[in-house]
């Protein structure tokens, strides 16, 4: 392989895990976050899903359209040794999930409106084909884009590996989940009346919570103090003590503040005020430390990949 077919395969592989994951994490977040908030408004309905269309188009739909790009640029691209059948299952399954958003949900969500006003069916409709037609298709894509990085990485020693694995996927899982909810789910919140505020804050289930949105931002906290002494060869220490360092930042800031002087301050009564700060200080105190996470993630699949396709000449 020339160094510019490896240059192509290594920066598809890269981008199509990234997509995997993050799409994942955003299609959780939608399913299990904010679809089921949308019976609990009816005040103001339409400025609410006036926010939310604006900016789901972005953080979630685009990226979809690219996850199913990407799978198909893996025919072109992908290492020999993946099987091209399950190149054609991870497209068939992309193409099932960016379909029933375009062709199912997008046009339930329009109908949310004054106009129309809210129908329980096909709310109910939304969360079923949410699930059955978008939500486990990702799963199952994201199972294959496992197996996939298992293959590509398969000059690692296993332990090594998979530590760092995970790692990546929940870095990316939590980036498609912490879009949604800071970018999309936060500024909707200005919008729900005060009055239907309680009902809205109680649909997440503090278990829904524990395990789709707490676990996987903090278990890389895990992973990394493993990766201080297992890690793939390529990977220097600093740049692991550096990724565990921007996470114990992260629980810090959020066990000291976010949580205890904002989300349950929030949990007791409506308070636009207490909404304001946690939009303006999200963004300087939280978001671009997680971006620095993402970025050093991506950093290390590509030193690790570099290393890999070099081994395999």
């Amino acid at each position: 392989m020339t160094t510019n077919n490896a240059n192509k395969t290594l920066w598809t592989l890269t981008i199509y895990f990234i997509l995997s994951f993050f799409v994942l994490g955003a299609s959780v977040m939608m399913h299990y976050f904010i679809y089921p908030t949308f019976d609990k408004v009816h005040e103001n309905i339409s400025a609410y899903m006036s926010v939310f269309n604006s900016r789901v188009i972005i953080l979630f739909y685009i990226p979809s359209i690219l996850l199913l790009l990407s799978s198909i640029s893996l025919f072109w691209f992908a290492p020999k040794n993946f099987p091209k059948w399950a190149i054609a299952t991870s497209i068939a399954l992309s193409i099932i999930s960016a379909a029933t958003i375009f062709f199912i949900l997008i046009p339930i969500q329009n109908s949310f409106s004054a106009a129309e006003g809210f129908e329980t069916v096909k709310y109910n409709d939304l969360l079923s084909s949410s699930l059955n037609f978008q939500l486990i298709p990702i799963i199952l894509q994201s199972i294959i884009a496992f197996g996939f990085m298992n293959i590509f990485l398969a000059n690692t020693k296993a332990f090594v590996k998979w530590i760092f694995i995970g790692v990546f996927a929940l870095a990316f899982f939590t980036a498609g989940s912490n879009f949604i909810e800071v970018l999309l789910n936060y500024p909707s919140w200005l919008k729900v009346g005060a009055n239907e505020w309680m009902s809205f804050r109680q649909v997440v289930h503090k278990k829904a919570f524990l395990w789709v949105y707490l676990l996987p931002a903090f278990l890389p906290l895990f992973l990394l103090l493993l990766m201080i002494w297992f890690r793939p060869t390529p990977i220097k220490r600093k740049f692991v003590l550096m990724d565990l360092g921007l996470y114990v930042y992260i629980f810090a800031i959020s066990s000291s503040y976010f949580v205890p002087k904002l989300q349950l301050q929030l949990n007791k009564a409506y308070s636009t005020q207490l909404i304001e700060e946690l939009v303006k200080n999200e963004f300087p105190l939280r978001f671009l430390p997680e971006l620095l996470i993402y970025a050093l993630a991506t950093y290390m699949l590509i030193k690790v990949g570099k290393d890999q396709m070099h081994e395999t000449k």
